[in-house]
């Protein structure tokens, strides 16, 4: 049974592809894992200084999720 991925919000596979086009052939599961995990990671440090979810997009969120996501 493969593991369900953790939500995400601030990057999506489109983007990675984009961004990282080595990772074409990557399994779609994968990314969306990783995607996940960027953003677990990100809301990590974020939690401590606010009130998450956030109610506005981040522009800079979106890009470091989509690097860390590879």
């Amino acid at each position: 049974m493969p593991t369900p991925s953790l939500p995400y919000t601030y990057t999506d596979e489109h983007q990675i592809y984009l961004a990282q086009p080595e990772v074409q052939g990557t399994d779609p599961g994968q990314v969306q894992q990783a995607a996940g995990e960027a953003e677990a990671e990100i809301n990590g440090y974020l939690a401590k200084l606010y009130t998450l979810p956030l109610t506005v997009a981040v522009p800079l969120l979106t890009t470091l999720a989509t690097e860390i996501g590879v």
